[in-house]
């Protein structure tokens, strides 16, 4: 794994390659961790195709967390992108994402039913949460060597905390991470059921019949977010 950069060398990094595209030169090419990691697993897998629950079963124990990496790499990258916070790096998130992935290979080998997008989905975010928001040292980093005033294309400085939106509330946006957080970690059925009625999608057969007990445990759940804005 790369060394990880300070956060002061990657805004100089982003800062060149500003100038360069302004000056009408080719920018640097930067290479996404989670996108690298996944071309290499891919091209050492041999990966072409989605697998069945039963031909991963076969595939070498040592291989089955790369495997799954690969197959469900767009939710995987989902839950970083709605995890992500300015205290992570990437190269972070598929060294924790690894670990986890690591762990559930027994839990899958146990459970087919798990060998699912929704399953990984919640692993993912899960896990990628906690490296995005609860980690003190790389919050102290952040707060120490990044610097509110930025340089912009044309060499001049900009405050970010003047772009801050006036009616915007830290404590709302940590609501809302903590709401979806609780949700997020409920049972694959009232996922699903939140989904639907979300993207207004048709429920599954029979979970309309159950509507009340899904909403029942969503009450209870949330019960502690009645009175918070969010």
């Amino acid at each position: 794994m790369a060394r990880r950069p300070l956060y002061k060398q990657v805004s100089a990094f982003e800062s060149t390659n500003r100038h360069r595209v302004a000056r009408g030169v080719e920018p640097i090419p930067s290479v996404n961790p989670f996108k690298a990691t996944f071309n290499m697993f891919r091209e050492y897998l041999g990966y072409v195709r989605p697998l069945t629950y039963s031909e991963w079963m076969e595939v070498d124990p040592e291989d089955k967390a790369a495997v799954l990496y690969v197959q469900f790499y767009d939710q995987i990258t989902l839950a970083w992108y709605k995890s992500r916070s300015f205290y992570a790096q990437e190269e972070d998130g598929v060294s924790t994402m690894m670990q986890y992935l690591i762990k559930n290979v027994p839990v899958l080998e146990k459970d087919p039913k798990r060998f699912s997008e929704r399953y990984i989905y919640r692993v993912a975010y899960n896990c990628l949460y906690c490296i995005c928001h609860d980690i003190k040292v790389d919050k102290d980093r952040y707060e120490l060597e990044t610097s509110n005033i930025q340089a912009t294309d044309g060499d001049d400085e900009v405050d970010l905390f003047n772009l801050v939106q006036s009616n915007f509330s830290i404590q709302t946006t940590i609501n809302k991470e903590k709401f979806w957080a609780v949700v997020m970690s409920m049972d694959d059925d009232v996922l699903t059921f939140v989904d639907c009625l979300i993207n207004k999608t048709r429920f599954p057969a029979g979970m309309k019949a159950k509507s009340a007990s899904y909403i029942e445990k969503l009450r209870v759940a949330l019960k502690d977010f009645q009175d918070m804005e969010y």
